[in-house]
């Protein structure tokens, strides 16, 4: 028995999340995932991913891992799978594992990047990767405002609701809001997130930015835990999982290259189609 961990892009304007949901006919991405696989190795494939996105959300750099008794290489598995697949999901890397990986368990840190567009009317190319702000957004009030959730806290006030966690304490190494005209760029590494956490994050510090919460809403939500404090959820389709760190030296390069970054590289079309992190 080989294991394999697949690192994979998808756009997730078509799928219904990423986690298959029982006694629904719903396209997920894990749905679709599993049944090319079962197919292609003629064998029954359960797959498990680092994570789980909500419908709408994209990625860049998704992994997950499974078992095959089928002889084949990395070379052949991605090849063939990348045939198999539909156009909205593509296989970037195979790699045959060591029997004790799991994609989720050996995570040490994530990378998402949330990306706005603050202009009149959105790009018509381009219009479902950027979540749309029709209000005038304060700048140095979003940024300062988004920045108090860095370090370690007691993440519950922005999780979605439905969540199945043993503890709401995350730590986030980084968070910064990069601009350039109308488009803007906010990415987050951290150790793990929760359900909706990036969306509710986002959502709040854009509320306290554009007006419609009084100041302090998001230090009260991330004070008191409480969801009903914190503002409005961000939409999913300004939200990419940007990466998944397996080793500290490639969460150290993701920070650096965060910190290194400028607006040029990480805002806009040109961030959005491009592997980053």
């Amino acid at each position: 028995m080989a294991r394999f961990k697949v690192t994979i892009a998808y756009d997730g304007s078509g799928f219904h999340g990423f986690q298959r949901q029982a006694g629904k006919d719903l396209r997920t991405v894990q749905g679709v995932l599993e049944d090319r696989l079962t197919k292609l190795l003629d064998a029954p494939i359960i797959v498990h991913a680092a994570g789980r996105t909500d419908a709408g959300v994209h990625a860049k750099g998704q992994v997950f891992h499974f078992d095959t008794a089928r002889n084949i290489s990395a070379e052949g598995l991605i090849y063939a799978f990348n045939r198999y697949l539909p156009a909205d999901i593509t296989a970037n890397e195979v790699v045959q594992a060591a029997p004790g990986f799991h994609a989720r368990k050996l995570a040490c840190g994530k990378c998402y990047g949330y990306h706005l567009y603050t202009g009149r009317r959105l790009p018509a190319i381009g219009h479902m990767y950027l979540a749309h702000e029709i209000r005038p957004v304060d700048e140095a009030v979003f940024s300062k405002v988004l920045a108090q959730a860095e370090g370690t806290h007691y993440f519950a006030g922005f999780c979605g609701r439905g969540a199945s966690t043993l503890t709401y304490d995350r730590t986030l190494y980084r968070v910064r809001v990069f601009r350039a005209g109308d488009y803007w760029a906010i990415y987050l590494i951290g150790d793990g997130f929760l359900r909706k956490m990036v969306r509710n994050l986002v959502g709040t510090a854009l509320d306290e930015a554009a007006g419609r919460k009084p100041a302090g809403t998001f230090a009260r939500a991330l004070a008191s835990g409480k969801r009903e404090e914190g503002g409005n959820t961000a939409p999913a389709e300004g939200l990419f999982l940007e990466r998944v760190y397996y080793d500290q030296e490639n969460l150290a390069r993701g920070l650096d290259r965060l910190d290194a970054g400028r607006p040029e590289d990480l805002v806009g079309p040109r961030a959005i189609f491009t592997d980053l992190f």
